[in-house]
């Protein structure tokens, strides 16, 4: 059974999301990493990331959304069906942080940076502790596929 969060994203679980179809999210962080991409999964351009055939992923952040609003450390999410405290603040960024880990070994970006732009869009979602929360997301990352700096 999935809770329908708004109009695309679905909670498959307590850490587990989902979304169906198209996705376009922007990222000024993501446009100053200047990554591109044109694949049939995704495209990457000025920012945006377009994420043509839906999405699973997990999230830790997500999943705690409820208590970090509970204990008044984070505030409510846009408004959303079925979720008494709204669509998790984290969302995009999680979001383009899967995409950007699944995409490793097409794109020129390093984990670092990755984890960088994960830090900044945290940062403008209005997250408490984005440098906590990205340094805690980012022992969790893949260790191979990346792309070196030279």
């Amino acid at each position: 059974m999935s809770i329908h969060y708004n109009e695309t994203i679905y909670r498959q679980s307590q850490w587990a999301f989902s979304f169906e179809g198209e996705y376009r999210i922007y990222s000024e962080a993501l446009e100053r990493s200047a990554a591109a991409l044109n694949d049939a999964k995704a495209v990457i351009e000025s920012g945006e990331l377009i994420i043509k055939e839906g999405l699973v992923w997990s999230s830790w952040l997500m999943g705690i959304h409820e208590l970090l609003v509970f204990v008044g450390l984070c505030g409510l999410g846009e408004s959303a069906l079925g979720f008494r405290f709204g669509l998790p603040l984290a969302t995009d960024a999680t979001i383009i942080r899967t995409q950007l880990i699944a995409m490793r070994h097409e794109l020129e970006l390093t984990a670092d940076q990755v984890t960088e732009i994960y830090r900044e869009d945290l940062r403008r979602a209005g997250m408490p502790w984005p440098a906590l929360c990205a340094w805690c997301s980012s022992w969790f990352m893949p260790r191979d596929g990346w792309h070196k700096h030279t």
